[in-house]
């Protein structure tokens, strides 16, 4: 019998790159073990029936139906278990398939693959990786269903430290981690930490840190800072630094290893407080008046202010008040006092009234008599006497050129010897 051809499924086995055509090997195998067996049995029957031919003859034609029913049922059989083999065949080879998510600088994709490893992974992806990039997990790590790749190539970073200047190659997306990976995240840096780095490379200015002194507010210590000037190092130091507040070296000093800093508080406050407006005097000219004497035609009233003051201090202790502004709240009103302008007569103002008051009090207007405690000022005046020449209230209140104009009024009324003293007149 002829041999009975199919379809013939194909299945595509990627592992290590080969592809099998697993199909046709089998069904060609089960085809001729299907011929091979037919002819056997008919070899057999040859065989066995050569004895009685000539009895079989008339027998023959009944018992090829049942040769024939044999053989379709056995190839129908094989033909099923051909097909149970390559179904079997097609879901182990899909089972193979792996879904996994490749991070390749920062950006995923998810990826189908038959790969074994995480290098043939890569090499399905078309994704290059030599050994100065980062790859996680190794190359030679067993790929599972679901499981993430992450390759970060190296990239080369120009280093600029305290003017001292090389390469260094890192597998890193940001300054940050940059720095961790070279062991210098303790160094200031020029960048924001959390720049990302391009493949073609970056270049960082970076400050090693250095130790200072620094003494603030009463205190000592000692700093570890990477910045840059002094007061930006005060600042980092937790030290708050005010625009007022002075530092023993410029503000823009570099720093270096072993710098002494020292902090003076400066604060500036303002205050408002109330002042006395004094009035001013203004004196006119009364030619019949005696010089010496005056009188008041206008009271003098003093007024009142509101000053803004600015209070400079020094460590706490107030060390300057500047006037900033003032606003007046009452103003002044100013005395008007009239003043004699009329001579005394020049033998009055040729008498030594200097060595009258010397001997009378010690040239005193304040003196009071010791004895009695009746008499007052220069010239030793009771009251009575001071107000039979004009004065008012106590001869000791009175100015000196007043005092001594009533002492020449007197003597122009009464003499010289209204005074103990007034001998030295003549001296």
């Amino acid at each position: 019998m002829g041999k009975h051809s199919a379809p013939r499924p194909r299945a595509f086995d990627r592992i290590h790159g080969q592809t099998t055509d697993k199909s046709a090997d089998v069904l060609e195998s089960a085809t001729s073990v299907d011929v091979e067996t037919d002819v056997a049995h008919d070899e057999t029957d040859v065989a066995h029936d050569e004895p009685d031919v000539a009895h079989d003859e008339a027998a023959e034609p009944a018992l090829a139906p049942t040769r024939a029913r044999r053989r379709s049922v056995l190839r129908h059989a094989l033909f099923a278990v051909v097909t149970a083999a390559l179904v079997a065949g097609t879901l182990a080879f899909a089972s193979l398939s792996k879904s996994v998510k490749l991070d390749v600088d920062g950006k995923t994709q998810t990826v189908s693959t038959y790969a074994a490893d995480v290098s043939g992974v890569l090499a399905d992806s078309g994704v290059k990786a030599s050994n100065k990039d980062l790859v996680s997990p190794t190359k030679s790590a067993v790929i599972k269903d679901g499981q993430t790749v992450t390759v970060t190539h190296a990239r080369p970073l120009t280093l600029n430290i305290d003017g001292k200047k090389s390469v260094k190659w890192v597998a890193a997306l940001t300054v940050n981690e940059a720095l961790d990976q070279l062991g210098l995240n303790d160094h200031g840096v020029s960048a924001s930490r959390g720049t990302r780095i391009p493949v073609g490379g970056e270049s960082l200015t970076l400050t090693a840190p250095k130790p200072i002194t620094v003494t603030a507010d009463g205190q000592t210590q000692t700093v570890l800072t990477t910045a840059t000037t002094a007061a930006e190092a005060i600042t980092r130091a937790g030290i708050p630094l005010s625009e007022t507040d002075e530092l023993s070296v410029p503000r823009d000093t570099p720093v270096t290893a072993g710098l002494q800093v020292s902090v003076t508080r400066v604060s500036l406050s303002t205050v408002t407080e109330q002042r006395v407006l004094p009035y001013a005097t203004t004196q006119q000219p009364d030619p019949n008046q005696y010089v010496g004497l005056q009188s008041v035609l206008t009271a003098g009233v003093n007024g009142l202010a509101a000053v803004t003051v600015q209070v400079q201090s020094t460590n706490g202790v107030q060390t300057s008040r500047t006037d900033l502004a003032t606003a007046v709240l009452t103003p002044p009103v100013n005395a008007v006092v009239s003043v004699g302008a009329k001579e005394f007569p020049a033998n009055v103002n040729a008498l030594n009234w200097n060595a009258l008051s010397m001997c009378e009090s010690t040239n005193n207007p304040k003196a009071v008599n010791k004895t009695n405690g009746k008499y007052f000022g220069l010239y030793q005046f009771s009251v009575a006497t001071w107000a039979s020449v004009g004065g008012s209230g106590n001869p000791v209140d009175a100015a000196p050129e007043e005092q001594l104009a009533r002492a020449k009024m007197l003597y122009m009324r009464s003499g010289a010897g209204q005074w103990e003293c007034g001998s030295h007149l003549s001296d």
